[in-house]
């Protein structure tokens, strides 16, 4: 009976292993923009289920979907602070559920403003937005410019501006609302 007990409690010890070994990893993507010329950097979080040792990813284990439909593959990657690399990131020990970032390089077009579909080494994602270049320079928030009177075909009005962005000129596009005074 011993003998059978100490098989069974082997057994559920490899099963245990076996199994702490295969506890998914999940991905998130965070974001994507458009870089000022190369393409669209996507950042990713791989959160590991359990420890990894010596794990690598090439570029091509990304690919998102062209404007056209067509698979376009990454082309850069880059592994928390690592190096950027073009062929494969650097062979890294990474801890269970402690996420990582991951960096990949797209060559697609600026004119794409969303991914269709997103392989991430197997997870697929659709509709991931892409915003703007980074470091391009932030729209200015509007502002609301004082009112002021105005006399139209000899009758008073009040003019108030919303909603105003200032123009290369140095004038102010505006949203306006003209109020006839009593």
């Amino acid at each position: 009976m011993k003998r059978i007990t100490g098989i069974t409690l082997a057994a559920a010890l490899l099963l245990s292993q076996a199994h702490a070994q295969r506890t998914a990893a999940t991905w998130r993507v965070v974001e994507c923009y458009h870089t000022e010329k190369d393409g669209v950097l996507c950042t990713m979080t791989y959160t590991p289920g359990s420890d990894v040792s010596g794990e690598y990813w090439r570029p091509t284990n990304f690919a998102v979907a062209s404007s056209t439909g067509a698979t376009v593959n990454g082309s850069w990657i880059k592994i928390a602070d690592g190096e950027w690399n073009e062929y494969w990131s650097q062979p890294t020990d990474y801890f269970g559920g402690v996420p990582v970032s991951v960096h990949v390089l797209f060559k697609v077009p600026q004119s794409m403003t969303v991914f269709r579909a997103m392989s991430v080494n197997g997870t697929r994602f659709a509709n991931v937005p892409i915003r703007g270049a980074i470091g391009a320079p932030a729209a200015p928030a509007p502002i609301k410019l004082p009112n002021t009177q105005a006399v139209i075909g000899g009758k008073a009005y009040t003019i108030s501006f919303t909603s105003c962005k200032p123009a290369a000129s140095g004038a102010y596009a505006c949203s306006s609302t003209v109020t006839p005074n009593r």
